[in-house]
């Protein structure tokens, strides 16, 4: 009987723990901040020290109003790039960069796969500012200019719960921005951070 008892006990309370995890990543509002890497698909032919990438990073919070459906809102880099053009007839170097942030506002749909694993989708709208900046080092010259963008955003990710209030969180997100000169590119970020749920 003792026995019976005390795995009764140990099963209620697994239970009474998973739905505590659940609860925690289910309901209510969260924050979350992450870091990585944005990929710019850019064309990089006839350039020098071409970088198309950089480090990206994201903050938002957000709020689930049911078990699958919830709403974000945050903020986002997606780091510089540049590269170098050499002017075939004068010789002359000429370098640009572009900077790229923006905020967006995203619908999320959640499945919870047990385990304290979570994965999601999620599909909105962001509006991205980019502000380029051209140099010709010869003649110490520099003009600059900005322009935004507001596009659809998508993105897909997964969360572990590390905690009732706490879980460790992946996305991959993708929109398309100004590159610069009137040309526009797919970015897709790839980021890491930590959830807090409230």
């Amino acid at each position: 009987m003792k026995l019976r008892h005390h795995l009764a006990m140990l099963a209620a309370g697994t239970l009474m723990a998973s739905s505590a995890f659940a609860a925690g990543a289910s309901n209510g509002m969260y924050v979350n901040g992450s870091i990585g890497k944005s990929f710019w698909n850019v064309d990089c032919s006839g350039t020098s020290n071409c970088k198309s990438n950089d480090t990206a990073y994201k903050l938002l919070a957000g709020y689930n109003f049911d078990p699958h459906w919830g709403a974000e809102f945050g903020y986002y880099s997606l780091g510089t790039i540049g590269a170098n053009v050499t002017d075939p007839k004068f010789g002359v170097v000429t370098g640009a960069s572009v900077k790229g942030s923006g905020i967006e506002i995203v619908g999320v749909y959640r499945i919870d796969y047990g385990n304290n694993v979570v994965v999601f989708g999620k599909l909105g709208i962001g509006q991205t500012k980019t502000e380029s900046t051209y140099t010709i080092p010869a003649v110490a010259l520099t003009a600059s200019s900005s322009t935004s963008r507001t596009q659809a955003v998508f993105g897909v990710g997964a969360s572990y719960g590390l905690t009732p209030n706490l879980a460790l969180r992946a996305d991959i997100d993708a929109r398309r921005v100004n590159a610069g000169s009137g040309n526009s590119g797919n970015v897709t970020s790839v980021t890491i951070g930590l959830q807090a749920n409230f």
